[in-house]
């Protein structure tokens, strides 16, 4: 990889139409001066209109025009190159929109298995069901089709030389040979009122005879240009020959619904189209083309294709060959046919370059070896470093508390399982369908798979991907790795012992998956049975995030620190042995991933995350909070029957926690921030999917906890315990900001790449999405940096004034500056843990980082409540008495300085902290060996 392609530090920006490329060119001059080194860009290709986030790509081949021009594209691009800065750019190779604004959709919408994009998704064009059979799904409509057809909400429409079905500001293209049927009547009318041999009449009645005989399926590129040719005479003759329009306009009031002719009318003219308008239900349960997740308007592509690789990829790759994009991060690498494959032809194309993969490791899942990559975009990184800011030892207490809100013990691994069964059940049966049905392909040649039922498989595959622990597996056409053939019989034998009547489904599935079938009848079958196996691949991730992640981890609250994307809610902290064993082995194998602490994605800000981690070192002092809480206001809660509360006491347990992780510095709060709670906590509710649900909401449930959060946040109406929460929150806040400034100090100076997600260099406290992508105020941020540069800065008088995060962005400027100036040192610099000793020894984490010449001691404080009061830093020989580090012999007599405080400090085999962290209560010591 080329030096010139490796960040220092990336920052991320979301774009957005209000935030596009004449904004992010205004900021250059300040993100440099931070520090930066590259902007990590969030998609920027064409997406649907109002897009907040560019992940619904509707044409990769051409920037979004809502985040600028072309040409005010390049010109970022290359200011960028200007300042020596990089550019990492997000792209996504896995899905598009299902959109009327995605061109590749609308022709496979027009023309169906004719279209020359026929192969461009992943669509089941010979699925089971006759409805579906050479049609692709179109399961938006808010009602039943019938009934949207009663009510007169489906309209065939004529713009711009094309018929389109419209459904409110939807559209479905008709297929051309439908052309004929709506606008080829009555011509004998139209004829006479334009007279005899005219023209513009032979020249619209050619056009539809053209459209009702375009050339067979073989032809598809001729196709495509008859008809692009027809329509477009189509448009002319609709704008310059009135007739022609009215009679356009006379044809398609034909199929306007309302009687039980016309209605019959118009569902005879969709029983022609390429498509099925269906019921959004209805893709729950009968589906035909792969989807993100469960997202049913995002359609999955076949990107193992080379034309669709080179398709899709075309604009950035143009970029990337021109010098103007320097790296890589691949959206949901998880979600890709053969991810290996993938990222050896994109790495085989632009060699090079600086190349993340979002991926999500389960906590002992090692990325494969052989992905030519420099590593993930960090939420590996990100648990375990907030891991160690949970107090373990508090694990029985708060496991005590749980069980008394919610009125009973839980095991979240029985809790997973039973959501991810609700997943399979309510939102992807359908994918489950076509799953059993393209393996029993490969059961029906196999010699041991010639009984296997439908009925059983379907059953038996419910349990696997039940039980399955990771993301995905990676079997290819040409291996199986140990990893995945552990992953594959330990679920093998979950599975039998929660099923075991189906064994025979079992042995089958196993040996499938394992590709050990038939030698004879297998060779022979080899295609089908290994797409077979690469697409079940496909299925584990959508359940895992959609089971986990986006239902247990809004159920199971027992801890919300621990609730992140990426990690295991079931494990309460980490050892710090385990974390220096990670960023040991993450640094030998990959040394340049990313650094993460927050992003688009998580499910709250890292300062959020930070201070809710302080609640596992006051265990005792938390339980008598919410007790008292809940006493306080159960007047404000609504009882249903006898047991039942709404809120649920589990969800007011959240709130609390939601509360006390981003109330205001000042305890002053507005509309503003109470409509973000209530907009988190529907959110929260929904994802549980309890009481309520996005596919059926209960209004009754979610106007109770609306109601219940303005309760809590009125002084009026709870004035005991808004006074009480409000103490309590000040004190945690402080010690918030020690566990953030702990963290931010190590994420800047530990091995691999720091990303600072947008404007997190000041305090963050949002929760999920969309929550996390509010405007930043730069010109803020910008004169408090100002403030601080080159100038003599007492970092203590700073954290005793914190509210105004100044103090956060001085830590990142100086590690960032430090990291431009000496690259090698942590580039290329190992990881050695320093061992404490003494009576605070358990509450730090001290590391080494040494290259040929110089070195650097970083020193961070953790569990801080048990040191020091609210307000007072742990610092000097008072506070930390004789607890001291045991540094290597080979640091005998080295001077070093502190990058904070400017003060030097000459070690000599071991020293106190005490002496280390004499102001300030972070360090980082560097200097020459």
């Amino acid at each position: 990889m080329e030096k010139k392609h490796i960040p220092g530090a990336t920052y991320r920006i979301q774009f957005t139409p209000d935030f596009g490329f004449k904004q992010a060119l205004e900021i250059l001059p300040y993100l440099q001066q931070l520090g930066i080194t590259h902007i990590y860009a969030s998609p920027v290709t064409r997406a649907c209109s109002g897009s907040m986030h560019g992940y619904n790509v509707c044409d990769p081949r051409e920037v979004n025009p809502e985040l600028g021009t072309k040409m005010e594209f390049e010109k970022l691009l290359m200011e960028v190159a200007n300042r020596q800065m990089g550019w990492i750019q997000d792209i996504v190779p896995n899905h598009m929109a299902y959109s009327y604004e995605n061109p590749f959709l609308v022709d496979v919408l027009e023309h169906g298995e004719a279209s020359q994009y026929s192969d461009f998704f992943d669509i089941t064009w010979d699925h089971q069901h006759d409805s579906l059979r050479g049609r692709l799904l179109a399961p938006f409509l808010g009602k039943p089709f019938g009934q949207c057809v009663v009510d007169g909400e489906l309209k065939v429409v004529f713009e711009n030389g094309h018929l389109w079905v419209a459904y409110y500001d939807h559209r479905y293209p008709l297929s051309p040979e439908s052309y004929w049927n709506v606008l080829g009547g009555d011509l004998e009318h139209l004829q006479e009122s334009l007279g005899l041999g005219n023209e513009e009449y032979t020249s619209f009645c050619g056009c539809l005879h053209a459209l009702k005989n375009l050339p067979e399926v073989q032809d598809k590129l001729e196709r495509f240009s008859q008809c692009g040719m027809a329509k477009s005479v189509l448009r002319q003759l609709h704008e310059n020959n009135t007739l022609i329009a009215d009679h356009i306009t006379a044809r398609i009031a034909q199929f306007d619904t309302g009687t039980p002719e016309s209605n019959i009318r118009f569902d005879d003219l969709m029983a022609l189209q390429n498509f099925r308008l269906a019921f959004w239900k209805v893709a729950s349960e009968e589906l035909n083309y792969r989807r993100f997740f469960t997202v049913s308007d995002l359609i999955c592509i076949r990107v193992e294709h080379q034309h669709v690789f080179e398709e899709t990829h075309s604009f950035v790759l143009d970029l990337i060959d021109r010098g103007l994009i320097s790296g890589l991060r691949i959206d949901h690498i998880d979600g890709l046919f053969d991810p290996e494959s993938y990222l050896k032809r994109l790495t085989e194309r632009v060699p090079g370059i600086y190349l993340v993969v979002e991926k999500i490791l389960e906590k002992k899942e090692r990325l494969p070896l052989s992905w030519p990559v420099q590593g993930t975009t960090g939420y590996d990184f990100m648990n375990h470093l907030s891991y160690i800011f949970c107090d373990r030892k508090s694990e029985n207490r708060f496991n005590t508390l749980y069980s008394k809100i919610i009125g009973g013990k839980v095991d979240p691994e029985v809790l997973q399982h039973e959501k991810k069964r609700l997943i399979i059940g309510k939102h992807m049966a359908g994918d489950i369908d076509n799953l059993a049905q393209l393996i029993m392909r490969v059961a029906g040649v196999d010699l041991m798979g010639r009984d296997i039922t439908l009925y059983g498989l379907r059953r038996a595959l419910v349990e696997v991907l039940t039980h399955f622990p990771v993301y995905r597996t990676y079997i290819s056409t040409e291996s199986i790795s140990p990893d995945d053939v552990r992953y594959i019989v330990k679920t093998l034998k979950q599975s039998r012992a929660v099923m075991a009547g189906l064994s025979v489904e079992y042995d089958f599935i196993e040996r499938f998956l394992m590709m050990q079938g038939d030698e004879i009848r297998h060779t022979e079958f080899d295609d089908v049975w290994k797409s077979a196996v690469m697409r079940f691949q496909q299925f584990t991730g959508p359940l895992m995030a959609k089971g986990f992640e986006d239902t247990l981890f809004y159920v199971y609250n027992r801890h919300m620190a621990l609730n992140e994307v990426g990690g295991w809610p079931t494990d309460f902290g980490m050892s710090l042995k385990d974390f220096n064993s990670f960023i040991a082995k993450r640094n030998a194998a990959y040394p340049l991933a990313m650094n993460a602490t927050d992003t688009h994605d998580t499910k709250r800000g890292e300062d959020t995350r930070a201070r809710l981690q302080v609640l596992s070192e006051i265990p005792a002092e938390w339980a008598r909070r919410v007790n008292l809480w809940r006493k306080l206001n159960a007047v404000h809660t609504i009882r249903k029957k006898r047991t039942i509360r709404y809120p649920n006491p589990n969800d007011e347990y959240l709130l609390y926690q939601t509360l006390v992780g981003t109330f205001p510095f000042s305890g002053e709060i507005d509309d503003n921030y109470i409509n973000r709670i209530k907009d988190y906590m529907i959110k929260a509710v929904r994802e549980a999917k309890v009481y309520t649900a996005w596919i059926k909401p209960d209004e009754e449930y979610e106007r109770a906890v609306l109601d219940f959060v303005d309760c809590c946040v009125d002084k009026s109406r709870s004035p005991e315990f808004f006074e009480d929460f409000s103490a309590f929150a000040e004190e945690i806040s402080w010690f918030g900001i020690l566990n953030s400034l702990a963290q931010l100090t190590m994420k800047l100076t530990l091995p691999g790449v720091p990303d600072i997600y947008q404007g997190t260099e000041k305090w963050n406290f949002s929760l999920v999405d969309p929550d996390n992508r509010r405007p930043v105020d730069y010109t803020v941020n910008k004169s408090d940096l100002d403030s601080l540069i080159n100038r003599d800065v007492n970092p203590a008088g700073l954290i005793t004034s914190p509210a105004d995060g100044r103090v956060k962005i001085f830590v990142t400027h100086r590690c960032l500056d430090m990291r431009r100036k000496e690259v090698s040192l942590f580039q290329d610099a190992g990881y050695e843990p320093v061992k404490a000793k003494g009576k605070f020894a358990h509450n730090v984490v001290a590391y080494l980082r040494r290259s040929e010449r110089k070195c650097m001691l970083v020193i961070v404080p953790r569990f801080t409540t048990k040191m020091v009061e609210m307000n007072s830093c742990p610092v000097g020989l008072e506070i930390w008495q004789d607890t001291s580090l045991e540094l290597p012999a080979t640091m005998n007599d080295v001077s070093l300085t502190d990058l904070f405080t400017r003060e030097a400090v000459r070690v000599d085999g071991g020293v106190m902290i005490g002496e280390l962290l004499k102001s300030f209560p972070m360090a980082v010591y560097y200097g020459e060996l």
